[in-house]
């Protein structure tokens, strides 16, 4: 009994929280809607590959091609696309032009084992060829969600993502129309990682249901950005991120959901000389005396500083966290031993917006999408995109 009493007053605690600001989705204000429906956020532009000068690729497509650039008609199911002397070339014949735009006529190709949806562009750039995937928006969220969720998850957890996923989407749609990028995102986590179609029926069902939705504030859509694991941090109180133009990202409050799963805490082990020739090679035979740590308010680690007699070396928290692929988030300490050096951390990812193990958990204890969007970005409403107006 005990139990459950602490359990709904975790509930009602977090329903008081968001209540202020928890508003349903509406249409766009005219401010939004004017500043949106200018430009079009209908379909996405996803650069899949780059390729220099004497490479080729394959696409297939088992009903043919059309290639809208010139017209011509592909009826075989492969294509091969060679880039060389600055030039494209379509089975060893040159094209006119730095630009193809081939379009399956089954509306499936696939490259490299990946199946893609929508048609493909072929541009030339800076001495590269870009392929770029084009495709709809919601077709993209659908693709998006098999590689940015987690398998097993409930409907109402992929429904979360799918705004989030989409949200992020537009946001890089206008960012890259306002500076003439050639394309919106890229397919790995440098944006969100996309891999092509599948076919999983909750993710579609999460799609289908949420069609539209995404996350505004101040009539623009917010950079919806979102990691594995917060590890319990307060990201208002973090320097790591410019809050400047994002103050929905600053919550000041913790999220406590993700405490209990195994991703939560990590940690590595190494032995002093490996960790030396990953971080300061110059210092392999040196005794180091301690390993020190500058962190912010938050927990996030800004300096590792390590020390051999009178001397100190200083390393930068990012850069550290890049060094090695077991630090998993920029939370952790680190400790030396003897002749070895542990690093235990806490979190996965850069700690800032949505905690997916967080709203995991948040749906398993009966809060709808809409309330863990919004506990995760505060003062922020959910509008709805009338796509077909763009």
């Amino acid at each position: 009994m005990k139990k459950n009493l602490v359990f709904l007053s975790i509930i009602f605690l977090h329903c008081s929280i968001l209540k202020p600001w928890l508003r349903l989705p509406a249409t766009l204000s005219p401010a939004f809607k004017k500043k949106v429906s200018a430009q079009s956020v209908s379909a996405v532009r996803i650069l899949i590959q780059k390729f220099s000068d004497l490479q080729s690729v394959e696409i297939t497509s088992l009903k043919g091609f059309t290639v809208k650039t010139n017209l011509d008609r592909y009826p075989q199911p492969t294509l091969k696309i060679t880039f060389k002397n600055n030039a494209l070339y379509l089975n060893n014949k040159k094209q006119v032009g730095d630009r193809i735009f081939i379009i399956p006529k089954n509306g499936l190709f696939s490259l490299q084992s990946s199946a893609y949806q929508g048609s493909l562009e072929i541009k030339v750039n800076n001495g590269e060829a870009l392929l770029i995937n084009h495709i709809s928006l919601e077709d993209y969220i659908y693709s998006v969600l098999k590689t940015e969720s987690w398998p097993g998850w409930p409907l109402e957890v992929n429904k979360v993502l799918a705004v989030a996923c989409r949200t992020y989407a537009v946001r890089m749609i206008l960012e890259a129309q306002s500076v003439k990028r050639l394309y919106d995102m890229t397919n790995n986590n440098t944006h969100q990682t996309y891999s092509g179609h599948h076919t999983t029926d909750i993710l579609k069902q999460a799609v289908t249901q949420t069609k539209g939705i995404i996350i505004s504030d101040g009539n623009e859509p917010i950079l919806a950005m979102f990691d594995s694991c917060c590890g319990n941090i307060l990201p208002s109180k973090t320097t790591h991120f410019d809050f400047s133009k994002a103050q929905y990202l600053a919550r000041n409050y913790k999220c406590s959901y993700c405490k209990k799963y195994p991703i939560y805490s990590w940690q590595a082990e190494f032995p002093l000389t490996e960790f030396l020739q990953k971080v300061c090679p110059d210092w392999q035979n040196r005794r180091i005396a301690k390993v020190f740590l500058k962190k912010d308010n938050a927990g996030i680690v800004k300096e590792v500083i390590l020390k051999s007699g009178n001397q100190k070396k200083l390393i930068d928290g990012s850069i550290f966290y890049a060094t090695f692929k077991e630090i998993k988030s920029y939370c952790f300490d680190v400790y030396k031993k003897n002749n070895m050096v542990r690093i235990k951390g806490r979190g996965y990812g850069h700690h800032i917006g949505l905690c997916q193990w967080g709203a995991c958990e948040m749906i398993k204890r009966g809060f709808n999408y809409k309330r863990v969007l919004l506990f995760y970005y505060p003062k922020t409403v959910l509008t709805s995109i009338e796509q077909n107006s763009f």
